[in-house]
């Protein structure tokens, strides 16, 4: 007798093991794919899955902490905490966990309750390279930069496994404090020193950021950056229109028009660039393709001034101008002091013979800028009330 129920708890045990295994098993396999998802940037669908892996196992301290992370990165600092804390209180060796509490507490300038937490983490995993980074931004608010620099070190030396989270909190750690040649400094020592071993993707986002940094100095090095990004990365739309509109802002058009096409041909741009890439096909003679452009500037941005001006320009050039106006209006509805709208909205009106409305119009782009009286002197859309009193008047007073 005592054999059987001896045989049947074994049995139950085993059960019981194999299915806690099973569920365990299923939680790891939701945990990972949630980590794929945030890697991929698809942030609110890794949050349902992680969802899931915590009901089913609520023990399981990974799916709270990496939940904990994905809050941390989009800015719900409080209820990243309320995770962290809970990852933590579910196992005590979570390193991880602990550096982001750090990092909340950084955020509130409690640098010694930060500083405790980094170096807590620190004992438990010295490998572990974000609470270095940690320490850095700690000492950088107790004011000695040298020392933060030495932690912040220490950080991208400990980042030689292709992480790219370490040099980005890094990098907007010295961001916060204007120290730009240090940005500069993070982004290169870790592609100099992952790019062997980084997914090219994430070696692209760190050019593309090296490349930002560079631009906001001016520095041509830029152009050299946002290449690499594009290289490492050719599908990423983004990346191409960025380059796009360096080299429009440098006055590089026939590059920019190659990267404007390029960019295209892999989805949808920003309003502002559609406009740029109107721009140029505009100069270069292709009036239908600039007007397709600023017309897709329009249906993502319908306020968009720059484009509504260039339809205007097409309308006029056109001679459609009650089109023109119908741009120019929408233009001064927003910013009556366009003085572009109002010189635009001055030609039309006076090439459809409308004298008292031209003039008003031209009266106030005049107003607005100056210049627009010697323009007005040898437009020739004005020939039509070239020899109208009050015209002459308004361009002699």
């Amino acid at each position: 007798m005592m054999k059987k129920i001896f045989t049947a708890i074994i049995l139950a045990i085993l059960i019981f093991s194999s299915a806690f295994n099973s569920i365990y098993a299923n939680t790891r396999e939701l945990t990972n794919s949630a980590q794929s998802m945030m890697n991929a940037g698809n942030n609110t669908a890794a949050l349902k899955l992680l969802e899931k892996a915590r009901t089913r196992y609520p023990q399981d301290h990974q799916a709270f902490q990496l939940t904990g992370i994905i809050l941390f990165k989009i800015g719900n600092t409080a209820k990243a905490e309320s995770f962290f804390k809970q990852a933590n209180k579910l196992y005590s060796g979570d390193y991880v966990s602990e550096t982001y509490l750090g990092l909340i507490e950084l955020r509130r300038k409690n640098t010694k309750k930060a500083s405790a937490l980094f170096n807590s983490a620190l004992a438990k995993n010295p490998e572990y390279p974000l609470p270095y980074a940690g320490l850095g931004e700690a000492e950088l608010l107790n004011g000695h930069p040298n020392i933060a620099r030495m932690n912040i070190k220490k950080a991208l030396t400990q980042t030689l496994d292709g992480d790219t989270t370490t040099v980005q909190i890094s990098a907007n750690i010295y961001k916060k404090y204007n120290m730009t040649n240090d940005v500069i400094y993070t982004y290169k020592y870790y592609i100099d020193n992952n790019s062997e071993v980084t997914n090219p993707r994430d070696l692209a986002k760190i050019h593309f950021l090296l490349a930002q940094t560079y631009e906001k100095l001016k520095n041509k090095q830029a152009e050299k950056s946002f290449r690499e990004a594009v290289s490492l990365h050719p599908k990423n739309a983004f990346y191409r229109e960025s380059l796009a509109n360096y080299l429009f802002k440098t006055g590089n058009i026939p590059e920019a028009k190659k990267a404007f096409d390029n960019a295209l041909l892999l989805g949808k741009l920003s309003p502002s660039s559609y406009y740029s890439a109107a721009l140029i096909y505009f100069q270069s003679g292709n009036i239908q393709k600039a007007k397709a452009l600023f017309e897709k500037a329009i249906k993502q941005n319908p306020t968009h001034e720059k484009s509504h001006e260039g339809l205007s320009a097409i309308a006029l050039r056109n001679k459609e101008y009650s089109k023109s106006i119908i741009h120019n209006n929408i233009i001064l509805k927003a910013n009556p002091r366009n003085d572009t709208a109002l010189y635009n909205n001055a030609c039309a009106y006076a090439m459809l013979g409308k004298t008292k409305e031209a003039l008003i119009n031209l009266s106030k782009a005049i107003d607005v800028n100056k210049n627009n009286k010697k323009f007005a002197e040898t437009e020739k859309m004005f020939d039509k009330i070239r020899n109208s009193s009050d015209f002459k008047k308004l361009l002699h007073q």
